[in-house]
């Protein structure tokens, strides 16, 4: 099977598409995929806690994908600050103790020194499960489990930051 893919660099225009056609202003990312068990017995699913133990596959319902799974993964439970470098620079102290006359016996003092940095935005973790669901299995030779992988949460197209949420959803269903 071929590697994980990662990241998408934009929302897909399939996707767009899709959603122009769509009359809801509200709705879910999901997908739907057909898993070989031979797959899931392999343990490349054991990051989201589906296993298969003698021929039954183990799905739970909700699980936070791990921060080591991708940056979205790792921004979805720690949050991100984003540099803004489209404002002005604003100044900054740091402060630091240091020994007096080298000599931490003879005590110490501060310092303080002003520099001109760039504002930070601090985005709090969103912390979104992904709902999954096994919806059929299969049978063959392989058998297949088709499995519904959901992102918890809904968006509505109306929002201002309809884009960007959307294109976290996605990417975080993709990693």
């Amino acid at each position: 099977m071929s590697a994980w893919k990662k990241n998408l660099r934009k929302v897909p225009s399939a996707v767009t598409l899709k959603l122009r056609r769509y009359s809801d202003e509200q709705i879910i990312v999901a997908v739907v995929k057909k898993v070989p068990l031979s797959v899931l017995r392999s343990g490349r699913y054991e990051h989201l806690g589906i296993t298969e133990s003698g021929g039954v596959p183990t799905v739970p319902s909700f699980i936070v994908p791990p921060p080591k799974q991708g940056r979205f993964s790792r921004r979805n439970v720690r949050g991100w600050v984003v540099i803004r470098k489209d404002l002005p620079k604003v100044p900054k102290t740091y402060t630091f103790e240091t020994p007096n006359w080298g000599d931490w016996s003879k005590s110490s003092h501060d310092v303080d020194f002003e520099r001109l940095v760039y504002r930070r935005d601090f985005h709090p973790p969103p912390e979104l499960a992904i709902h999954m669901e096994l919806l059929s299995t299969e049978p063959g030779t392989d058998p297949h489990v088709i499995l519904k992988f959901q992102v918890a949460d809904i968006l509505n197209q109306s929002h201002p930051e309809f884009q960007e949420l959307l294109f976290f959803n996605l990417n975080l269903l993709q990693e």
